[in-house]
């Protein structure tokens, strides 16, 4: 499972660089998109005795993504969320309108290991991984957030972590409400 998920990010991170990764945009609900990655991560959470959360709203985000691709970016976020998390620890996901901004925040709660915070700039730059994630996973390619943070600005989005050592993390990504916001040619080849 861990070279197939190498090849891929190592494939994607190519094709990212070549401006070939294609996207297919369409209307989807970013909710039932959340909800299959938590289900995409489910044996890797239980393996590493974590607890995934998440209260989804009431009602359905429909968002102009490309489903596909945004779910390659939030499991790699929960990957991490997971991956560098203590045992019987957590993740909490969110999902929030960003009020007067047009924009939809996901946020990832977790009770991880935390990054060392002179590395935090570093962290969405391809091959980077913390020192002390290293230590924990030192199998771990350092290309998840760099796919996730050419996934999300890709679509109009922003993409960070705060994070504070041996406490934990927070990691978020927005996306545009209105497709409007979109870059041009982003759904290009």
């Amino acid at each position: 499972r861990r070279m197939e998920r190498l090849i891929r990010d190592l494939l994607d991170a190519a094709r990212i660089e070549e401006g070939k990764f294609g996207y297919r945009f369409e209307d989807a609900d970013i909710v039932a998109l959340i909800r299959g990655a938590i289900q995409a991560t489910h044996s890797i959470a239980k393996e590493n005795q974590v607890r995934v959360y998440f209260s989804p709203p009431p009602e359905p985000h429909i968002l102009r993504i490309d489903p596909t691709r945004i779910e390659t970016a939030l499991t790699n976020m929960l990957d991490n969320a997971i991956k560098y998390n203590t045992p019987n620890g957590t993740v909490t996901v969110l999902i929030a309108d960003e009020q007067g901004t047009g924009m939809v925040r996901v946020s990832l709660e977790d009770t991880g290991i935390g990054v060392p915070e002179d590395e935090l700039g570093a962290l969405f730059t391809k091959l980077h991984r913390g020192s002390n994630a290293q230590e924990v996973q030192p199998n771990g390619s350092g290309l998840g957030l760099y796919i996730a943070k050419n996934i999300i600005e890709r679509h109009g989005g922003t993409i960070g972590l705060t994070s504070t050592l041996g406490r934990g993390s927070v990691g978020w990504f927005t996306l545009p409400v209105d497709p409007a916001r979109i870059p041009s040619g982003a759904d290009g080849v």
